[in-house]
């Protein structure tokens, strides 16, 4: 249940250093939200509420989910033998 062993880590990156991957489960936060349709709310809604992590970054152009191999992670799932 390691990132190491994970179908949505990539790693470790030498261009990352110190032996970061990324996760692709991690998704961004603007990508997977919209704007309330409410009127005078301006806040953002889950397009997905199963969705349990975001990355953002300041300007919501990218952002990652960086990790070691050994980081533990409740959405492991096994890459293909």
């Amino acid at each position: 249940m390691k990132c190491a062993d994970c179908r949505y880590w990539t790693g470790p990156q030498e261009h990352r250093g110190h032996g970061l991957g990324e996760c692709d489960k991690a998704q961004m936060y603007w990508d997977s939200t919209k704007w309330s349709d409410e009127e005078g709310c301006f806040d953002r809604i889950e397009v997905d509420p199963s969705n349990l992590m975001y990355v953002q970054d300041a300007s919501d152009y990218s952002a990652y989910l960086l990790t070691k191999a050994d980081f533990f992670c409740a959405h492991f799932e096994g890459k293909e033998p």
